[in-house]
């Protein structure tokens, strides 16, 4: 009886360590998992703050060259609409620098 029992708790803590082990490697791809998710998640958002960045760029970019082409064919449009008689002058109203 008493070799039975020796194998009983030698498999016994076998059974234990097997289990703790596999605990340990299941605990550890979790946190390695959470924090390549973390890495990702801080990633995205990276790029959303580049992506969110470049468009105001670009449309503070693209309402400079409007105000520049405003201010350069304002005069010409009211020189012409001015000069031609059969242009409707209702649609002609002067435009001041705060326009």
């Amino acid at each position: 009886m008493k070799a039975v029992s020796i194998i009983h708790d030698k498999m016994t803590r076998g059974l234990i360590t097997i289990i703790v082990d596999k605990l340990a490697i299941v605990l550890w791809i979790l946190f390695l998992g959470y924090m390549l998710n973390r890495a990702i998640e801080k990633y995205k958002a990276g790029q959303a703050l580049e992506g969110e960045i470049s468009k105001q760029h670009f449309v503070a970019k693209l309402e400079r060259i409007e105000r520049q082409l405003s201010e350069f064919y304002w005069p010409m449009y009211l020189r012409e609409t001015l000069e031609n008689p059969s242009h409707p002058r209702e649609n002609i109203r002067v435009r001041t620098g705060a326009d």
